[in-house]
């Protein structure tokens, strides 16, 4: 990130239960869906358990509830995992300040040693995070260089669902991962060749990139275009916010219409 170099991270969100999800009480109707039998005994649950369908949005409605105007301003928060940055000492101290409070005041606790304070640089979500911006996480790094050449579609949809998480790092990744997403439509037949090894190469070059960007400081609107497709991201203040409401036009991709815009110059207002 631009400026922060102090970071916080706090994972595991736990409540007196232990489990984060264990905060929130389940009402008579949910109760019943969670029904076990055992050898000895039929039981319920009184709380939210891993497992159930709509666990995840429940926990992040109240996270959302918890942190309120702080979440996205004086921290980012996915799930159980928060993330904090400051630009020195000082300012982590007072922004820490305010998100513990959020959490005593919901009766929330954290545990110690799931968190890591005051950190030059810290792994979030897949990124590594610093003073100097974002950069992919060394373990997502190894996993894209040792994926193996894809046999068949659905191996190239997951090599493409590994690289698109880092496609800002890759420019033009629409229209240089082409052959590959070509690949996973239902018309056209398996097969790799040097045009599907070379995209797979620059997919995996751009992808696989250590070294920091900077990130953006406001909404930023990016296109890319040639007469093979077009590509546009909205990127957003966040880390998370970048890849989560990543926009995409509602006709699925853009690449998938070039051939009506080759009488027209590329671009992008």
């Amino acid at each position: 990130m631009n400026g922060p170099s102090e970071f916080d991270r706090s994972e595991k969100v736990r409540g007196t239960e232990a489990h984060g999800y264990l905060q929130i009480p389940l009402t008579e109707g949910a109760k019943e869906k969670t029904a076990f039998i055992t050898p000895d005994e039929t039981g319920q649950f009184e709380r939210m358990i891993f497992g159930l369908t709509n666990a995840p949005y429940e926990f992040c409605q109240l996270m959302n509830t918890v942190l309120g105007p702080l979440k996205n301003k004086i921290c980012v928060c996915y799930l159980d995992d928060l993330l904090l940055g400051a630009r020195d000492w000082t300012e982590m101290l007072s922004k820490l300040e305010l998100v513990l409070q959020a959490f005593e005041a919901a009766k929330f606790t954290l545990k110690l040693k799931k968190c890591m304070f005051g950190l030059p640089q810290v792994e979030y979500l897949g990124y590594v995070v610093s003073g100097k911006g974002i950069a992919p996480g060394k373990a997502k790094v190894e996993a894209i260089k040792k994926f193996p050449r894809p046999k068949n579609v659905h191996e190239v949809m997951r090599f493409l669902g590994m690289t698109a998480y880092f496609r800002r790092f890759t420019p033009n990744y629409a229209v240089k991962a082409r052959p590959l997403s070509d690949l996973t439509k239902k018309t056209v037949m398996f097969q790799w060749n040097e045009v599907q090894e070379k995209a797979e190469e620059k997919v995996t070059e751009g992808s696989t990139k250590e070294e920091a960007i900077e990130r953006e400081e406001q909404s930023e609107v990016r296109g890319t275009g040639s007469e093979k497709g077009q590509s546009e991201t909205i990127s957003e203040s966040e880390v998370t916010e970048n890849y989560n409401n990543t926009i995409k036009p509602k006709s699925g991709r853009r690449v998938k219409k070039p051939r009506y815009l080759d009488d027209y110059e590329t671009g992008l207002d």
